[in-house]
């Protein structure tokens, strides 16, 4: 019988997963998976930082995804706009 580490190719989606973290912790990059080297920067960083003082006041919990979900959906509604880089 084969060993777990002699099996590369994962029977279930646990099993997918646990290979995926095992290979992240010895630095390799899983078969199939790209890294995102890209950052989006708000064109407008004044109201970028309006929008987040906002969110704080707004939210007892800063910085949390409905925050910024929130910031991010105020700033756009005012015109601000995003670039990658």
């Amino acid at each position: 019988m084969k060993t777990y580490k002699e099996i590369k190719e994962a029977v279930s989606a646990a099993q997918q997963a646990a290979i995926a973290i095992d290979m992240k912790k010895k630095g390799k990059t899983p078969k199939g998976e790209e890294t995102l080297d890209e950052k989006s920067v708000p064109n407008n960083p004044e109201l970028w930082s309006r929008a987040k003082a906002l969110a704080k006041q707004k939210f007892d919990v800063y910085p949390s995804a409905y925050a910024n979900g929130w910031a991010a959906k105020w700033y756009k509604s005012k015109g601000g706009t995003w670039s990658s880089k």
